[in-house]
């Protein structure tokens, strides 16, 4: 019985000995199963609070990704971002004899 295309339950301990890096930042290693780029800008964001019965305007600095804006609020345009959030999968994975992906 054939169980390709098919969803199996395993457990044990997965092997790789393939390179694996992200090729903009230059980031990697041997023995990775995966790298997750998170690109985040540090903007200036709009806050308000009461005072003395007064809502009263400042603003912070907060660490940012693309999808944490709210509409109108977003100093820094994402489409000028020279980077982007990326995953890289080792597709040299092995679980026992197996090789997954």
């Amino acid at each position: 019985m054939s169980m390709n295309n098919k969803l199996v339950h395993a457990s044990g301990e997965t092997l790789t000995t393939a390179h694996l890096n992200d090729p903009i930042c230059g980031v990697g290693a041997n023995e990775l199963i995966k790298i997750e780029r998170k690109v985040e800008v540090l903007e200036w964001r709009r806050k308000t609070k009461k005072e003395n019965d007064q809502e009263v305007e400042y603003y912070e600095l907060e660490w940012v990704s693309h999808n944490s804006s709210v509409e109108g609020e977003r100093y820094n345009d994402p489409t000028n971002w020279i980077l982007e959030n990326e995953t890289f999968y080792n597709e040299m994975v092995f679980l026992g004899g197996f090789r997954i992906n």
